[in-house]
Order: structure tokens, then sequence, then C-alpha cells
């Protein structure tokens, strides 16, 4: 420090004048511009320019302090490490100003853009939200570090060489769960189910009650409640019955060999009566299918106007108990399994 005071007066007084009008800029851009700056962007329909402007008005004094010091030691001939010190502690504000404020603006474009279309406040919605806004927080800040670390001279190369063995090692280590993770972003976004949804998978059934990071959750018609992980679920073929608007029914029946062509005629009729006075469900065709072994098969096929289960087994009942009461009262007689022995007398 003896030579600080070897420098000419000049110099000194160019340093002085240098931090002075820095400090000075910076303190009324921060006052008068930045004010009115904030005054515009309450007009604009996007909230991004209000973010920025107030990142900046919440820049720490201390900032200006060291960015003027720096730009006055420009002028004088200070030890190395002072000037290192000055340099580092200046880099350090300013890179951590700036990753604050590109952490804010991309935390208004995952709330406000990218869920955008997600309305209501949904478990998983919540949970997607704060887990993608953490990891976009620890991305930024430590890509910030990096940077930081490569301006202070650190080899980045090597690090990121270990960095990345270590990230390998893990990554097979936790395999399993990051695929239960990724398809819980998949569920979520691509959304082939939600909560409330019936589904079927394989030979399980049920009603969707949970989608969480790792697993999802059904509560089976038996009652019972069925864990599944995302991963596992994902990779199924699954019927979703939340997007069905009506439910296409297919059954047979069969009436019996001796039924004579007369009352044979009459079934189609007799179904399509039935169908008529059934409002909840519309024909679409019924025919006499097939010879079976031991009865005269027809096969109808019909509509149920409604996607609940409950609907479709009401409506299947009124039709049975209908066709029961109209074969009764026609004469004709529903097939069961039967066999005829015929006995040679000779």
């Amino acid at each position: 420090m003896e030579n600080f005071w070897e420098i000419e007066i000049d110099s000194r007084l160019q340093a002085l004048i240098v931090f002075v009008l820095i400090f000075a800029a910076l303190y009324l851009f921060r006052t008068m511009i930045l004010g009115r700056l904030r005054k515009l962007c309450m007009k604009t329909k996007t909230q991004a320019d209000e973010i920025l402007v107030d990142a900046i008005i919440h820049i720490s004094p201390i900032f200006y302090l060291m960015v003027s010091t720096w730009g006055a030691i420009q002028f004088l001939e200070l030890p190395e490490l002072v000037v290192k010190i000055v340099n580092w502690v200046t880099l350090i504000l300013l890179i951590y100003y700036v990753t604050r404020a590109v952490q804010k603006l991309t935390e208004y474009v995952i709330q406000n853009h990218i869920f955008k279309q997600r309305k209501g406040k949904s478990d998983s919605g919540i949970i997607i939200k704060g887990f993608i806004t953490q990891l976009t927080k620890v991305i930024i800040w430590g890509a910030a570090l990096l940077i930081l670390l490569q301006n202070l001279g650190v080899q980045i190369s090597v690090l990121l060489g270990g960095m990345g063995l270590a990230g390998l090692a893990i990554g097979f280590a936790l395999q399993t769960i990051l695929e239960d993770i990724f398809a819980f972003f998949s569920i979520y976004f691509d959304r082939p189910f939600e909560i409330g949804d019936f589904v079927i998978f394989e030979e399980e059934m049920g009603t969707i009650e949970k989608i969480g990071i790792k697993s999802t959750r059904v509560r089976t018609l038996q009652g019972q409640e069925l864990v599944v992980s995302n991963r596992e679920l994902t990779s199924k073929q699954i019927h979703n019955y939340r997007k069905m608007q009506e439910r296409r029914i297919v059954f047979t029946f069969g009436i019996t060999y001796e039924t004579d062509y007369r009352k044979l005629k009459k079934v189609n009729k007799i179904v399509k009566k039935i169908f008529n006075n059934i409002k909840a469900a519309r024909l679409d065709r019924v025919h006499f299918h097939e010879y079976g072994d031991f009865s005269l098969n027809y096969e109808v096929v019909y509509y149920v106007l409604s996607k609940d289960y409950y609907d479709y087994m009401d409506t299947q009942e009124a039709v049975n108990l209908a066709l029961f009461r109209e074969f009764e009262n026609e004469g004709i007689n529903f097939a069961y399994p039967t066999k005829r022995v015929l006995l040679d007398k000779n």
C-alpha cells in the first residue's frame, strides 16, 4: 500500500471523478428513469417488463458502489490483490443480480405461459409447477456458478467431466425413479387420464383417485386401492371412458328351433318396438344372426346415450325385461342348452 501514496495527484483525482460520475449516473438512473419506466410498464399487457424493472430497482446500493469503485481503480496503480478483490466482488454481484432477474422472468413464463391452459388447482398441477420451478432455479443458478468459476480461472472442462461421471452414476442408481417422474410429466401434459376418470388397463379397472410423482392410485370396483407406478401405467394400453359420449353395446339371444316361421319374423319387430320406448338408447340393428347348436341366434346392436356404466346396466336390464315380457306374450321361447338322443329300436 506504500506505492498508493506515490501516485500522482492527477490519477487520484481522475479516479475520484470517475467514481462520482458512475455512482451519480447509476443513482439517477435508479431513482428517476426506472420510476418512469415502471409507470410505462404498468400500461402494457405483459408483466415481464414490470418484473425486469422491479429486479433492477431492488438492486442494492452496494452494487453501485462496487461498480463505481471498479471504474475508478482503472485509473490507479494498485496492488494486484486489491484489484482482484474488487473485480471478483463486482463480478459476483453482477452475476447475482442478473441471475436473479433471469430467475424471476423464468418463473413468470412458467406460471403464466407454460401452465396458462391448465385451469384449476389440482394436486398434480401444483406439484409439477413447483417441481419445474425448482428445477429451472437449480439450472439457472448452476449455470451462473459455472460462469463465475470460469471467470475466476477455474478449469470448467475438468469440473464438468467429473460432474458428468457422477451424474451418470447417480442416473443409473435412480433410473427407475427417474422413469416414474418422466412418466408423471407425460401424464400431466398429455393427459391420457385425469382424477375421476374410469379406466381399464389389462385386467384391472377402476377410478383414478390420485396422480403422484412416482405412482397413480386407482380405486377398483371391489373397493380396494390399487397403486401403480407411473412408468408401468403409461406403458400399458388404457381404456378411458371419460371422453366417451355414448356406449356401443352388442348382445345376443337365442330362441328354440321349435319356433314357427311366423313368430320368427316377429322377433325383429318386437326388438324395434322395445327400443322405441327406451329414450336412453338408440337401436342400430337387429338380425337373425346364425343357426346355433341348440338355438336360432339373434344379434342386437344399440347405443346407450350416456358414458355412465350404471346407465348402460339400467338400459340393458330394461331391454332384457321387456324382451322377456314380449316373448312371453307371443309364445316365443328362449333357448337353453339341450341334447336330443335318438334311439334305434332295431
